[in-house]
């Protein structure tokens, strides 16, 4: 945290803000999370001690291993959660490669944001309405799935959950038959990308249907996300 917060991360002219939505979240924290109302109690610390950004030294880390212990002691989402379930709209999970996997619960707000952010990035790498989308990500626990698609669906591209079952079947036969639902759907758009090892490539003289190519690969479903902001928000 430290060492993200730092003068050539934040910018100087939103310092002042940075520092008011932390001191605003940190206010509230206590309250309704248990974890972080025993943890600040044990510190001495309040958010009155945040004055400045450099004042986050004074604040005690969260590890990974006290979230693990945190949603073992209450399950699901843990003692740490700032919310109460029935304000959850959806839950996601880490995939548990060092230790148990750990959940995480999205607000309608977190979720909004969430796309947001990932429509931007989308958009940062050239995703337009006009584009075809292999999703080929499952749409489950996985971040890189419902996160994804929303976003794609918000620039307004076209998206085709492929899913990370059959994929190559389902690319061939989206290929061949210009009748299908999806080619239907793909209308007169001309181009497709996709981002694979190479990067994100085009084929504008092509059919959609001709140039799909997978945009999330299904070895590499978070690594090379398709990127892109929300044209025209």
């Amino acid at each position: 945290m430290i060492g993200v917060l730092t003068p050539s991360f934040v910018h100087p002219d939103d310092v002042e803000p940075v520092t008011e939505l932390l001191r605003a979240q940190l206010e509230g924290l206590p309250a309704r999370s248990p974890l972080y109302a025993d943890l600040f109690a044990e510190h001495g610390i309040s958010a009155a001690a945040l004055s400045g950004l450099a004042d986050l030294r004074a604040f005690p880390f969260t590890t990974k291993q006290m979230l693990r212990d945190s949603q073992q002691a209450a399950p699901p989402l843990g003692r740490h959660a700032g919310v109460a379930m029935s304000e959850v709209v959806r839950v996601h999970a880490s995939t548990g490669t060092t230790g148990r996997p750990s959940w995480v619960g999205v607000t309608r707000r977190d979720a909004a944001a969430w796309t947001d952010m990932v429509a931007r990035a989308f958009t940062t790498m050239g995703t337009r309405r006009e584009d075809v989308v292999l999703h080929g990500a499952g749409l489950t626990l996985f971040v890189g799935g419902l996160p994804i698609r929303d976003a794609l669906e918000r620039i307004g591209a076209t998206v085709v959950p492929i899913g990370t079952g059959g994929a190559a079947t389902r690319v061939s036969s989206g290929s061949r038959r210009s009748s299908s639902a999806a080619n239907r759907a793909a209308g007169n758009r001309r181009s497709a990308r996709m981002s694979s090892r190479s990067g994100v490539r085009r084929s504008p003289k092509a059919s959609a249907t001709r140039t799909w190519r997978r945009c999330c690969s299904a070895r590499h479903p978070a690594a090379r996300a398709c990127g892109s902001p929300a044209a025209g928000t």
